[in-house]
């Protein structure tokens, strides 16, 4: 059996490399049926699509192939890897496809209508279905008895009941980290210690994905203490990234975080770490940051989006302004490192929401010398997720398109945007490696530019042509300052980040 994660291209302020967690999980999952796997993790080795085929051709006979699917761009990339792939060898048929994920469990229906080539969709969590599947593939039994599957037998497409999220988590048992292959990069090793989020945010699909909105499970503090232990003490992990949504937020995680950090001590395991969480989060427990920080704590990814109460009503946040405050304050005066997450670009924005964000976020910066942002981010409208109930966006089941409803604004949206990809994307490749400092500083530079476009800005062509180009020359001093030779000759080699971008020929003539 191969299970796969396709590559998909990133953006240059994705900093990490991470390994898909979902693999080990199902991977541990087959073993306990009494079935071995393969896993081809593209998305962690940087494969292409034609290296992630020939990985996969490697193996004999594979009777099943499975693909782990969280955005539409993977499942473009699975399906070019599927059509490459024998599938003539399995009991006088083909070999079947399952697709797993976020987007396969909410796009089901459509997806296996438009795409032949798939024959099962596994919805929400997938391992105890993915159990089932292989015992009913092993006995040549049907398919219509196993919640969380939608199946296809000839023509017709099949979709059973849903299954219900696991109460233990723990069941799922101990996946093993050494199963890895690649080398694994100091901030990459990861551990996902827990499911969903008790937050009820508009714009977010987490729930959905594991069953409901504001509900959180998560392992035992045992089993997470225990690995941890391994990952620090078998593998040499000096610092572990943990990517639950929500690592405290509840009291029950609250007391659980406690927990973790007595056993930690105890073992006197102490690696560095990172979490994410919400603003009145921190706020409620810390007590609790200040008992994680003296067990390696060094950063936090706080979901802080607007410096405007309002707009944070209107995303569900359940956090004020003044939460976000006392949060970064909370976390820097412990020396926490805090990475906030933004939603400046969204439908309602005006130049008053615009021009609130920047004085905001410029505030936390000049205060903590601690606190960051990567970019200044725009919302995600997903169908499902409740943002976009009622809410008239253009095209697309996922994810809708929408349009700033201040025709200057969205003008200004549109046009920061393109910096994005022409300007501030390339410079960022071009750095590679990207220190504390230099992040700062472009965090401030952001801002600056952000708010000259608002307070200067001109609807008509020659303007905006030569803003772009004010604002190239800018980041090339930029990358004088803080890059070498070698830097400044990449971004001026680099047109586009994207392939979506390839026509662009912003700067051509200036080169």
């Amino acid at each position: 059996m191969i299970l796969c994660c396709p590559n998909v291209l990133r953006s240059p302020v994705v900093d990490n490399k991470l390994y898909s967690l979902g693999l080990l999980y199902l991977r541990n999952a087959a073993r306990q049926a009494g079935y071995e796997s393969i896993l081809v993790d593209a998305y962690f080795l940087e494969l292409t699509v034609e290296e992630t085929v020939k990985r996969i051709l490697r193996e004999d006979n594979p009777f099943l192939y499975g693909f782990m699917i969280n955005s539409p761009e993977m499942l473009k990339s699975a399906l070019s890897i599927i059509q490459r792939l024998p599938r003539d060898d399995y009991k006088g048929g083909r070999v079947p496809v399952v697709l797993g994920g976020i987007y396969p469990s909410l796009e089901y229906r459509g997806l296996m209508e438009a795409n032949d080539e798939i024959d099962l969709v596994v919805r929400g969590e997938g391992e105890e279905t993915l159990r089932y599947v292989l015992e009913a593939l092993r006995d040549s039994k049907g398919f219509g008895g196993i919640p969380g599957l939608s199946w296809r037998t000839g023509s017709k497409v099949c979709h059973n009941s849903d299954r219900q999220p696991a109460s233990d988590l723990d069941v799922f048992g101990d996946y093993d980290p050494g199963t890895i292959s690649g080398v694994m990069p100091e901030m990459s090793w990861t551990i996902s210690s827990s499911r969903g989020c008790s937050g009820t945010c508009s714009f977010c699909l987490v729930g959905l994905n594991f069953g409901k909105k504001g509900v959180w499970r998560g392992h035992s503090a045992q089993w997470v203490a225990d690995h941890v232990e391994e990952m620090t003490g078998k593998y040499g992990a000096r610092h572990i990234r943990f990517v639950d949504d929500e690592f405290v937020g509840c009291e029950r995680s609250a007391d659980r975080a406690m927990e973790i950090t007595e056993l930690l001590k105890k073992r006197k395991v102490r690696p560095k770490f990172s979490i994410m969480c919400r603003s009145d989060t921190v706020r409620r427990y810390p007590e609790v940051f200040k008992k994680l920080r003296s067990c390696g704590l060094a950063n936090v990814f706080l979901g802080i989006e607007s410096g405007n109460d309002e707009v944070l009503s209107r995303l569900n946040k359940r956090h004020s302004v003044e939460d976000s405050m006392k949060a970064v304050s909370i976390l820097c005066d412990l020396n926490v490192r805090v990475q906030g997450g933004n939603i400046v670009f969204h439908p309602w924005m005006s130049e008053e929401t615009a021009l609130k964000d920047i004085s905001f976020f410029q505030g936390l910066l000049e205060k903590h010398d601690k606190f960051v942002f990567f970019t200044l981010n725009g919302v995600d409208i997903f169908r499902d997720a409740g943002l976009g109930d009622g809410y008239e966006g253009q095209g697309g089941n996922w994810q809708l398109k929408w349009e700033a409803q201040d025709e200057k604004m969205q003008a200004i949206f549109s046009l920061w945007m393109r910096i994005e990809r022409t300007i501030l994307f390339p410079a960022l490749a071009s750095l590679g490696t990207i220190t504390p400092r230099i992040r700062r500083d472009l965090c401030f530079w952001q801002l600056k530019a952000f708010k000259g476009l608002i307070t200067g800005f001109k609807d008509d062509k020659r303007y905006r042509e030569g803003i772009l180009f004010e604002i190239f020359l800018e980041i090339c001093g930029f990358l004088r300052m803080h890059g070498s030779q070698k830097v400044m000759k990449s971004f001026l080699a680099r047109r586009t980040s994207t392939p979506e971008m390839e026509k662009e020929v912003c700067f051509e003539r200036h080169y």
